[in-house]
């Protein structure tokens, strides 16, 4: 049971990976329209003179709900992540997850 998992899950990495390498062009960095566990990053790559899409989801004021966060999850885009960011996605379509890691 766990391999078979373990099996669907290497799979969408290597569907995603695929599809997102033949797209190319500057790596994204995917994080909630706040300051939090991406900032650092953002804050090198700025430093660091990198071209990279910062792709935020907007939190919405007074309800601390991100309706596109919840759209990407369930349309399986984070599945990579198990459903959660910060994510870079590199310009080789490598998928790096958690914010340490990034940095």
């Amino acid at each position: 049971m766990k391999f078979q998992f373990l099996l669907s899950v290497i799979a969408v990495v290597a569907q995603t990976s695929t599809a997102l390498a033949a797209a190319g062009g500057p790596p994204t960095l995917k994080y909630f329209d706040a300051r939090g566990a991406a900032e650092t990053a953002r804050i090198i790559l700025t430093f660091a003179g990198e071209e990279y899409n910062d792709s935020r989801y907007e939190i919405e004021p007074g309800t601390m709900s991100a309706p596109e966060f919840l759209k990407a999850k369930e349309t399986g885009e984070l599945d990579m992540n198990l459903n959660r960011v910060p994510l870079l996605i590199t310009e080789g379509g490598e998928i790096i997850g958690e914010s340490k890691a990034i940095e």
